[in-house]
């Protein structure tokens, strides 16, 4: 651990030095090898000699005329082959190949920005990549890559653009970006890329690839959209559609099976917020899983050849049990030697600490915290389902009843449509309090966004047991709290608003807003605090303390620098215009069951807040707000069901000093009610001396809000956004 924890302080010194010289990094990125352009277009040139009348097509419908871009087609084809591997690998090779072409004609400045720079790998001799741009007047342009600079990691690339494989599995390979010049509205762009890649299946029985989540609205409308998987014999294909969208089709080509989907005649989604995309839009979602040749007897996979679409919802705590439960024991789901080790090394702390004196109420406090404790010093963190074991393991341990619950986020999909394994959530229940997934922030018994109000399986802990329902409990708009403490006033010169703010955050507005306010803050050398435990480095040897004590206060130090330039940037986010940020202070990181608000002060200048009207001066006091939603033209009238995501309350108490020799005009402006059963917005204002107090409520007060009720929705959101442009008058006393 001491090893570790040294590790840690110099990746995250590499971390800081990588911001540094980032700039520097992105002009010494490399160009492309003259040597590779030949041979990423000669590879392409077989997908467009492929017959395809969908991408014959260069005529949109009227209908699509007005959109910004229109996709005319759209094409993915991923082939799984084990049998033929010695082609391209070994014979432990698994070979993925995969095919992509699309054809966009972008019709306005948006759509061309949108796609003025294309990226494409190349990491083989196997990988091609070309791309035309047809213009208005007929002729046809190939884009030069010879100014393709290299991307140092994949994060960098769009999805759209990486291979099946890469968004699957973690590892490096060399992709580029280039710039397509001369791009104007009225153009049309297409691309071919050829991507095969070969994955070590050795030892492996089985390997499921991450489940994909294709919806069938894109941000363009789309003609045409087309997926087709092709497997061989030994691996299969779990898929299921839901909303409207189509279906796989099935067919065989030789020795392979062939999955087929196509989507048609696709119309952007106009609702851009408050829409819950993977639970309304139609979508398609599928896994591919291969098998050493047996049949895969885990929790959800159909047979070899067949698409598994379905089961029964009734039977998960049954099926989960006998995939993860051991003879005859409880809490024993998710089990592995390095989790084993984990739980060995905190219950031997928990031990020395003295576990038999404890009250149920400090033993579990100590086994979250040391477990999220664990957390802080790795790169990683736990899944929801070895938190789970972790923590059922220790109460078991302990002998402290206690429940595992799986449910779906429900930001992805229903129980009912559960289809993966990955899709379970898991959490532990203990005499009917919720313990969720520790993060390297939260606290005891928070509650996890995506898991409030969902119905749920308690899993048997025996052979014996029931699968029981349960109703995981939902969040209120008042626990979920967002209060911004603001004195202002403006600088000598009547140009900047002079603000200092005390931010407030508590429940899911705390997770919310935890890691900006604590990025470039130096909690992890306190955690150990949370569970009044002792410092890591009390046991350091000695040889290692000096050193350690170095680096960490020179990350420190590090950090105190790098975080006002970090906060200056969100803060000019969040007024949309210049910050001159001056100081940030952490009161309470929130981090802690005795302090659980998070609560930072920061003071700076804002400018753009005031206007000279002769000798007065117009304030947009309101504006300290920050920027309010704005629901434009083309989204006032909704097609589904509201999802605000959490209820919740945002509050800006607002005490600003007017000037010497100024008096106030204006301030019914700042008086203000609209509520409703969907939300509120109030304002209160009064003059108290020469300090204006302004007292503002804005209430989001349901997760889920029927789209009849958009009008109530509206009413207070236009509320919000029209008061954050009011404005007041100073005018001179004399």
């Amino acid at each position: 651990m001491k090893k570790n924890i040294l590790r840690l302080v110099q990746q995250m010194m590499y971390t800081v030095l990588a911001l540094l010289f980032s700039a520097n990094f992105l002009q010494a990125q490399e160009m492309i090898d003259e040597d590779f352009l030949e041979n990423l277009s000669k590879n392409a040139k077989q997908v467009w000699e492929e017959n395809d009348a969908d991408f014959n097509v260069s005529i949109i419908p009227d209908k699509w005329k007005n959109e910004s871009g229109v996709v005319i087609g759209y094409r993915e084809q991923v082939l799984f082959d084990k049998q033929k591997s010695g082609f391209l690998g070994g014979k432990a090779d698994l070979i993925l190949y995969e095919k992509k072409r699309l054809k966009v004609k972008l019709q306005d400045k948006s759509s061309v920005s949108d796609f003025s720079q294309l990226y494409f790998r190349y990491s083989g001799k196997t990988d091609g990549f070309s791309a035309y741009v047809y213009k208005n007047d007929g002729t046809k342009k190939e884009v030069t890559l010879n100014k393709a600079v290299s991307i140092e990691d994949n994060d960098r690339v769009p999805d759209f653009f990486k291979s099946f494989f890469d968004r699957n599995i973690s590892r490096r390979n060399e992709y580029y970006k280039v710039p397509v010049n001369d791009l104007v509205p009225g153009d049309i762009l297409e691309f071919a890329a050829v991507t095969s890649s070969k994955f070590s299946v050795k030892g492996l029985s089985y390997y499921p690839f991450d489940p994909q989540y294709e919806l069938c609205n894109k941000p363009l409308p789309i003609m045409m959209h087309k997926i087709v998987v092709e497997t061989d014999n030994k691996s299969f294909i779990t898929a299921k559609s839901t909303n409207g969208a189509p279906e796989f089709q099935q067919s065989v080509n030789g020795e392979f099976n062939v999955y087929s989907w196509t989507d048609r005649d696709r119309n952007r989604v106009k609702d851009v917020n408050f829409v819950n995309e993977y639970m309304v839009l139609p979508m398609m979602k599928y896994q591919i899983v291969y098998t050493n040749g047996n049949e895969y007897k885990g929790l959800f996979a159909g047979s070899k050849g067949q698409i598994k679409s379905e089961f029964d919802t009734r039977e998960i705590g049954k099926k989960a049990y006998e995939r993860y439960a051991a003879a005859g024991g409880s809490f024993v789901y998710g089990a592995n030697a390095q989790l084993d080790a984990v739980l060995g090394s905190i219950w031997n702390k928990l031990k020395k600490i003295g576990v038999k004196d404890m009250s149920d109420d400090v033993f579990l406090k100590l086994a979250y915290y040391h477990i999220r404790h664990t957390q802080v010093y790795n790169n990683y963190y736990y899944s929801e389902k070895q938190f789970a074991y972790l923590m059922g393991q220790l109460l078991k341990q302990q002998r402290i009843a206690a429940d595992i619950v799986v449910t779906t986020a429900n930001n992805l999909t229903r129980l009912n449509d559960v289809l993966f394994e990955d899709e379970l959530s898991w959490a532990v229940r203990v005499k009917d309090k919720y313990i969720f997934t520790s993060t390297e922030h939260s606290n005891l018994y928070e509650y996890q966004e995506n898991l409030l109000g969902n119905d749920g399986y308690k899993l048997p802990v025996n052979a014996k047991d029931n699968t029981e329902a349960v109703k995981i409990p939902e969040s209120q708009a008042a626990d979920n709290l967002s209060r911004y403490e603001i004195t202002a006033s403006l600088d000598a010169g009547m140009q900047l608003m002079e603000m200092s703010r005390i931010s407030i955050h508590t429940g899911l507005q705390k997770k919310q807003n935890s890691d900006e306010a604590l990025h470039f803050v130096p909690y992890m050398f306190e955690d150990f605090r949370t569970y009044d435990g002792e410092d890591d480095m009390d046991a350091l040897p000695t040889r290692y303390q000096d050193e350690y004590y170095e680096k960490r206060k020179a990350l420190k130090e590090e950090f105190g620098r790098l975080k006002p330039d970090y906060m200056k940037k969100e803060a000019e986010r969040e007024f949309g215009g210049e910050v001159m940020y001056k100081n940030f202070e952490m009161i309470s990181d929130g981090r802690s069951m005795k302090k659980p608000e998070l609560r930072f002060k920061e003071t700076f200048s804002v400018a753009g807040k005031t206007r000279k009207a002769g000798k007065k001066i117009l304030v947009n006091l309101s504006g300290l707000m920050g920027g309010q939603l704005q629901i434009k033209k083309d989204e006032r009238e909704r097609t589904f069901d509201i999802d605000v995501s959490r209820p919740r309350t945002l509050q800006w108490n607002i005490r600003f000093t007017l000037p010497a020799g100024y008096t106030l005009g204006g301030m019914e402006n700042l008086n203000i009610t609209v509520d409703n059963e969907t939300g509120s917005f109030k304002s209160i204002a009064k003059l108290e001396g020469n300090v204006l107090m302004v007292d503002i409520t804005k209430t989001y007060k349901q997760k889920n809000i029927s789209k009849a009720k958009w009008p109530d929705m509206l009413a207070f959101v236009d509320a919000a956004y029209n008061f954050g442009h009011k404005l007041i008058l100073l005018k001179p006393a004399q």
